[in-house]
C-alpha cells in the first residue's frame, strides 16, 4: 500500500508518521497542497493522509482539487479537538473519513483498512489479500502459506502484495518500483529483480509460481499442481 501524508512537518504531524512507519506500507511526505497535487500527478497511491492541525481553514477549500487529481485515492482526514472545525469541512469538502488525537495504533490501522475495503481498486475490499494457499495482511504485513507464516523484508512483502494485487495479469519492473518505493528513495527497477529471486526462494510452493515474461515483467499464476 502507498500512502501520501500531507504534513507540515510540526511535532503532531510526525507522530502521525512515526506511526505508519510501524506499518508494512511506503509513505511520501510532503509539506504543502502544491507538493501534494505534484505527487498525485506523478504517483498512484491508496490513500492520502491529511495531518490539518496546522493548516488554514481555506487550505480545505482545495481539496476537491486534490479528489479530482486522483478520484480513486482515499482521503483519511487527521485533527485534533482544536482543529475540529476544519475536520468537519474537510468531511463536507469530500474527505472520505477522519482520525482525531491522540492516534492509537490500532485505530490507524482500522481506519487504513476501512479505507482500503472502499477503495476500487484494493484487496476487492479486504483487510486481507489471497492467492491460492498465499495469504497477506495488508497493515500487519504477515504473509503466510497454508497458514505458516513466512519471515520475508517489508520491502519483499511490496514486492509480492504488488503481484498478487495484479491477479495474473503481467506487472513490469517500473510499475512494481513505483508501486514499492517512496519518492524520499531511488525507485531502481532493476533491483526488481533481485526481490523476486529471494521470493521464489522463500515463497515456494506448488500451488503457484512468480512467472518471468522477458522484457514485460513479472506475474503470479496458479499452477494447479496443490
Amino acid at each position: 500500500m502507498r500512502i501520501l501524508h500531507i504534513q507540515d512537518f510540526g511535532p503532531l504531524a510526525f507522530q502521525t508518521a512515526a506511526l505508519l512507519k510501524t506499518m508494512v506500507v511506503s509513505v511520501d511526505s510532503v509539506g504543502s497542497i502544491a507538493c501534494a497535487a505534484d505527487a498525485l500527478e506523478a504517483n498512484k497511491y491508496d490513500l492520502t493522509i491529511w495531518d490539518v492541525d496546522a493548516v488554514s481553514p481555506e487550505a480545505i477549500d482545495k481539496l476537491p482539487d486534490l479528489r479530482a487529481r486522483s478520484p480513486k485515492t482515499q482521503v483519511l482526514i487527521c485533527g485534533s479537538n482544536e482543529t475540529i472545525q476544519i475536520v468537519v469541512a474537510a468531511i463536507e469538502k469530500g474527505a472520505d473519513d477522519f482520525i482525531l488525537r491522540p492516534v492509537r495504533p490500532d485505530e490507524l490501522r482500522i481506519r487504513i483498512q476501512q479505507a482500503s475495503a472502499r477503495a476500487p481498486d484494493l484487496s476487492n475490499g479486504r483487510e486481507s489479500s489471497e492467492f491460492g494457499p498465499l495469504r497477506i495482511d495488508i497493515t500487519q504485513g504477515d504473509v503466510s502459506v497454508d497458514g505458516v507464516s513466512l519471515n520475508l523484508t517489508p520491502r519483499e512483502r511490496s514486492v509480492l502484495h504488488v503481484l498478487m494485487r495484479a491477479r495474473g495479469n503481467v506487472v513490469s519492473k517500473d510499475q512494481i518500483a513505483a508501486r514499492v518505493f517512496s519518492l524520499n528513495e531511488d525507485a531502481d527497477p532493476q533491483s526488481i529483480e533481485t526481490y523476486v529471486h529471494r521470493l521464489r526462494r522463500k515463497v515456494d510452493h506448488p500451488a503457484f509460481t512468480i512467472e518471468t515474461l522477458r522484457g514485460l515483467g513479472y506475474r503470479l499464476t496458479a499452477t494447479n499442481k496443490a
